[in-house]
Order: C-alpha cells, then structure tokens, then sequence
C-alpha cells in the first residue's frame, strides 16, 4: 500500500499556547501552506488551540437558519411587506449617502 500525499491540498497547522507574546514558527515545508485555522471534519481548530472561531461559526449558522425558519412561517402577504419596506430603507440610505 503507498501512500499518496496531495501536496497542493495539504496545509500545516502549528500548535503553541494561547498569549504567547514572541513564538517562532518553524519553516512550512516546500509547497505546504501554513494556516492558523483549519477546519476538520466540522469543527475549526486554531493554532492557538483557541475555539472562538468555532463557536462564532456556529452561532452564525443558527442565526441563519433560525431566520429561514421565521421567514418560511411568514404568510408572502408579510414576506412581501418586509421586501417593500427594506427597498424604502435601502432608497433612504441611498439619498442620504447623496446628499452628504
């Protein structure tokens, strides 16, 4: 069995303590990209084993989808009235920004 590696697909993720305040990062292998964020089988991992990241993309994805839940619970009578009036405050940002 020989193993293939993919190195235009291959990315390195260097691990070191959170507030660290001078930390070397070794030299990325030739053509291997160096990332402080990688995502693994759903979760985002940071090279300071920090999962802020994680967790801010977790909570905009329910964000969204709670927001397409409401949306779909809306008669299109509603739908259509919420259209209207994000096009009025579109056009009212728009002047404003012209008169300035």
């Amino acid at each position: 069995m020989v193993l293939l590696l993919i190195v235009y697909k291959t990315k390195e993720l260097v691990l070191h303590r959170p507030h660290v305040t001078r930390h070397n990062l070794p030299q990325s292998l030739a053509g291997i990209e160096q990332v402080l964020t990688v995502r693994l089988l759903g979760v985002i991992f940071q090279s300071s084993l920090s999962f802020s990241a994680h967790v801010d993309y977790v909570l905009k994805v329910c964000s969204q989808r709670t927001f397409l839940l409401q949306e779909a619970q809306l008669s299109p009578r509603d739908r259509a009235m919420r259209r209207v009036n994000c096009n009025l405050a579109n056009c009212h940002a728009t002047v404003q920004k012209l008169l300035i």
